[in-house]
């Protein structure tokens, strides 16, 4: 396998490749941060079930969609379909989630994660929950409940998995992505199946962009890299490795900031970055949660 995991251009552009997050925000911090993002031009919020925000979400945009400010045509919801809610309350779940959005339909539904709450790793019961699932997405989809179905955190084994069986193709794997994350297997799987790859922690769950990190070598030496390209291009960290990223690697990224200026910083991201990857025996560091022991 190649080295360069440069998507092929086969796969159709879904999400936009800049989405605001909103993980661990609730209440009048939401609002008043996704009422920032979308002054600054922001047009794709990503939220789940599991965030509990929802509601939040949607009353926020409301506001806005009745304002003026934009209309609910312009803007791509992302949601996600919790592990608590796989199988069976699968098809349920999105009606709440449609409910609690106050909206007619979600732009793009994503399964959250290739488990169910509940079971332990090994358990073939997370194969045939997937599968149900993904039966309730594609009929929710049908009823023009949701616009696009998609998936989140799955490895190339549940990848190929699901493309055995789904009669409407996923459009979206929302994975970790970062320098010192590239999952080559995955990248590949997705695009020989033309799914877009989506990126979350695009900034290494903050550790790649703040200060040395003595405990992971990896990360100091990334943040070095990451400080000189910052430093050469009039750009912050975070811009860099949003432009490396979306530009170079061609991966759509979800970030998120409380701060209203950090919002317009990344969104208006301007530098380029290359040779911070996780190849040429730099030890791959992933920050998050790991689904590769996901039966």
């Amino acid at each position: 396998m190649s080295s360069d995991p440069r998507p092929s251009g086969s796969a159709r552009r879904v999400v936009p490749m800049l989405s605001f997050g909103t993980y661990r925000m609730k209440g009048d911090e939401l609002r008043s941060a996704l009422r920032a993002a979308i002054d600054v031009g922001y047009r794709s919020i990503d939220t789940a079930q599991v965030y509990k925000n929802e509601a939040d979400v949607g009353a926020a945009l409301g506001e806005l969609f009745a304002a003026g400010v934009v209309a609910r045509g312009d803007v791509f919801v992302t949601s996600k379909i919790s592990p608590r809610n796989a199988g069976e309350k699968a098809y349920q779940s999105i009606l709440d989630s449609l409910q609690r959005l106050n909206f007619e339909y979600i732009d793009l539904m994503l399964i959250h994660w290739p488990g169910s709450a509940g079971l332990p790793p090994n358990s073939a019961q997370h194969a045939a929950r997937r599968r149900e699932t993904w039966r309730a997405l594609e009929r929710a989809h049908a009823e023009g409940l949701v616009r696009h179905i998609g998936v989140s955190n799955f490895t190339e084994r549940h990848v190929e998995e699901l493309c055995g069986y789904a009669a409407v193709a996923p459009a979206v794997n929302q994975i970790e992505f970062h320098p010192l994350h590239i999952p080559h297997a995955t990248l590949a799987a997705c695009a020989s199946h033309g799914i877009q790859v989506q990126g979350y922690s695009p900034l290494g769950e903050g550790r790649l962009v703040v200060g040395d990190d003595a405990t992971e070598p990896a990360a100091a030496a990334a943040q070095a890299v990451i400080r000189r390209v910052a430093a050469a291009s009039s750009a912050t960290a975070a811009q860099v490795l949003l432009r490396w990223a979306v530009e170079w690697r061609g991966v759509a990224v979800v970030v998120k900031t409380r701060s209203a200026e950090r919002a317009r910083e990344n969104f208006v991201a301007m530098a380029a970055l290359d040779g911070i990857t996780a190849e040429g025996g730099v030890p791959c560091t992933k920050y998050c949660w790991d689904p590769s022991g996901v039966a």
